[in-house]
């Protein structure tokens, strides 16, 4: 496209511009290349002109700028046509990408090298992303750079992907870093260039670039060119009323609706955006009105992904504060600037500022502890003071460490002491306050606490007595806080005779899909400087006791309470929705017996015909478990624990002899009569993030020097998925 068209695309007539005027237009122009495109959702590339600052044949490598923060026209699939701002300051630069031949990453043949040493310049006022374009030593990939060296390729892209991006309508702005936008435009508020690509011209005005999905818009080879995108966009526009109105209300119409942008838009808030869309407003007309109920879980999501992003942002303050305090001490001044760009943890920084210490102070002579093995004079020291408090407090450790005894009687000021000296600082004349601030920063003291508070956390977790478990599965393959679909199928499939010569029967799994969510739970415990001075670890000790019984007795709250709140439940699989025990899902005795063999008769019964999916279908289950309330605990006993009952006068045989029992005092919260039998699946679904069934200790990033503060977390999420294998006696 040359000048003349791109100025009547945009609205502008070049015959009466000033030189002024066509000056900067030009500028955009070139910058503006009409091969920028959306080749993805989220995903875009431009194109440049390969302007090398340097070309290195012997090192093959060629610098010039990938992208830059010029405004661009792009092709948006939401907006159509719109500028776009790449602010460079708000760009996620890789460290490294590949150097790709005109997009191709669908195959390594296609990479001709890499793009390394990737940084933001500033050039005549213009924010560029300056790559190094390093290219490969095949065949290839060197006959791409003598094409480059020789100018027969000319065409830089640069492939990008936007995480989020603020709309600035006509008649708007937007200021970013001190910057002014004026609307339309687009901006790209976390953005991430994806990989670099040389591009031959195309012999077409519009020259085509290859889309990164078959299912988007283009012509049958997989490619959009301006020009098509530009017509599509038109016949868009010129749709009749009528047709507009059959259409089915689009998602990115729904987000407009209750306040947001589609486009800008994190994974989280998307992920549980589009299950109240699914639900509520998927089939509804482009132009009806979106539920209030819908509007208000809406609105509901974007406030708590708000919070949390939020509590990130204070989060990333109180790291920064935190690592400025560690490296205030005499020798580790110069490490703060480099841990916090480079965002180091806590817990990572803590380690590179203590072996920055030890490896840069001369050792002090002083007593040392005897402590022997194959480690680190630090780990060594970490590892036995941790098992000798932890003994001392009588939590128990398998195989203590080597000179763990001799911690066992020493208090938490000469353990101060200890650390202090191990990492080279003189303690002598320092006072109490002064030698505990110091340990907090730089030495291992902190690490010796959470050490101790995490063994502590996990005998009492482990030793509590909930019963949750007795009634759940547990999920351990679960890696994010999205809402996830367990798949249950309601039954087992039916085979069928195959004839000779003939076919196979396919088999309708109809999926009965319930869902859960893992989420963070946590509580935080302090020790004060006080504490330490008069050796008060128990006290603090006691409370993480507390934290392990707490986590535990919090899922039993949430699993029970599934069981006496009695949900709804969408598990028949023809979309409707019914209270897990009810009459509809066939697992409900209403007036049944009082607890005794008659009852759990009643039950056994409602297992064994109970039905799958298709309703023809017998499970046949088998009662395996009875869980009662504490108020019928002997009675449960009797019938569970004795082969023979006396009826009468006469002695039978107890056809309940032999099942499981739970007791649970939670169950007497609706009735104390009720009772409740289980098949030998579970109907509820506990899931533990990445698989860390207990609760775990968390440094806070404190910025008191007095304090020691711990937070305990656990990341759990607790859902009813099944109704087929439990069964409510209701008692009058």
């Amino acid at each position: 496209m040359n000048f003349e068209l791109f100025c009547r695309a945009m609205g502008l007539n070049p015959a009466i511009m000033t030189d002024q005027e066509r000056s900067h237009w030009q500028k955009i122009y070139e910058n503006c290349d009409t091969r920028n495109a959306q080749i993805e959702k989220d995903a875009f590339c431009r194109v440049f002109k390969v302007g090398p600052k340097s070309f290195n044949k012997e090192a093959r490598v060629v610098t010039a700028a990938v992208l830059t923060d010029a405004p661009t026209w792009m092709y948006d699939w939401e907006r159509g046509w719109i500028r776009e701002i790449l602010p460079m300051e708000t760009c996620r630069i890789p460290a490294q990408m590949p150097l790709c031949d005109t997009h191709n990453t669908h195959t390594v043949k296609a990479v001709l090298g890499s793009c390394r040493n990737n940084r933001a310049e500033t050039v005549g006022g213009l924010g560029q992303l300056i790559s190094d374009l390093v290219f490969a030593r095949d065949a290839d990939s060197q006959n791409a750079m003598e094409k480059v060296e020789d100018g027969h390729i000319t065409d830089l892209s640069g492939g990008y992907r936007v995480y989020s991006a603020a709309y600035v309508e006509e008649g708007e702005t937007y200021t970013l870093n001190g910057r002014t936008y004026t609307g339309p435009v687009k901006i790209a508020l976390d953005w991430e260039p994806s990989e670099g690509s040389l591009c031959p011209i195309g012999a077409d005005q519009f020259s085509k670039i290859r889309a990164k999905s078959a299912d988007q818009p283009g012509d049958k080879n997989g490619t959009t060119s301006a020009q098509s995108a530009a017509a599509t966009s038109q016949r868009s526009s010129d749709e009749n009323s009528q047709e507009a109105k059959a259409m089915k209300k689009t998602f990115e119409q729904f987000c407009r609706a209750v306040g947001t942008e589609a486009a800008a838009l994190t994974d989280a808030q998307r992920s549980m955006l589009e299950i109240i869309f699914d639900a509520q407003c998927k089939e509804l007309a482009s132009d009806a009105e979106i539920p209030a109920d819908a509007k208000e879980r809406a609105a509901k999501v974007m406030k708590s992904t708000r919070e949390a992003e939020e509590r990130g942002a204070r989060a990333e303050l109180e790291r920064q504060s935190e690592i400025r305090s560690m490296c205030s001490v005499p020798g580790a001044e110069t490490l703060a600037d480099k841990l916090i760009n480079d965002k180091v943890g806590i817990e990572d920084a803590r380690k590179m500022v203590l072996e920055h210490l030890r490896s840069s102070r001369a050792p002090i002579s002083t007593p040392k502890t005897t402590i022997e093995g194959g480690e680190t004079s630090g780990e060594k020291l970490v590892r036995a003071a941790t098992h000798g408090l932890a003994l001392r407090h009588n939590i128990a450790v398998e195989a203590p460490a080597a000179g763990a005894n001799e911690f066992r009687g020493r208090s938490l000021m000469r353990l101060v002491e200890e650390c202090l000296r191990s990492v080279g600082v003189n303690t002598r004349g320092l006072n109490d306050d002064e030698m505990i601030q110091r340990a907090m920063a730089t030495s291992d003291f902190p690490v010796i606490l959470s050490n101790v508070a995490n063994l502590q956390l996990k005998a009492a977790y482990e030793n509590s007595e909930e019963t949750w478990r007795d009634i759940v599965e547990i999920n351990n393959d679960v890696s994010d806080f999205k809402v996830m679909t367990v798949a249950n199928f309601g039954g087992v499939p039916v085979f069928s005779e195959v004839l000779e010569g003939g076919g196979y029967k396919a088999v309708d799994f109809r999926e009965n899909g319930a869902t859960n969510q893992v989420k963070t739970y946590g509580c935080e415990a302090k020790m004060t400087r006080e504490m330490i001075i008069n050796d008060r670890l128990g006290a603090f000790l006691r409370a993480i006791e507390l934290f392990g019984v707490g986590a535990d007795k919090l899922i039993g709250n949430g699993v029970w309470g599934i069981i006496t709140s009695n949900p709804n439940l969408s598990t028949l699989g023809d979309g409707t929705t019914n209270a897990l025990f009810s009459a509809a899902h066939g697992n409900l005795i209403t007036s049944a017996k009082t607890l005794g063999n008659d009852g759990i008769a009643a039950i056994r019964l409602k297992l064994r015909q109970m039905k799958g999916l298709k309703t023809t279908d017998s499970m046949n289950l088998r009662l395996t478990r009875i869980a009662v309330p504490s108020e019928l605990e002997e009675q449960a006993r009797i019938l569970t624990e004795n082969a023979m009952m006396v009826v009468d006068g006469v002695g039978i045989k107890n056809t309940a002899a032999g099942l499981q029992l739970t007791v649970e005092d939670r169950l007497s919260a609706n009735s104390d009569e009720n009772y409740y039998g289980f098949a030998s699946r579970p109907i509820i679904q506990v899931a533990f993030l990445n698989g860390q069934q207990r609760p775990e200790i968390v440094r806070l990033n404190s910025r008191n020097p007095d304090m020691f503060e711990i937070m305990a977390r656990v990341d759990v999420g607790w859902a009813p998925i099944e109704h087929r294998y439990a069964v409510k006696a209701a008692v009058e």
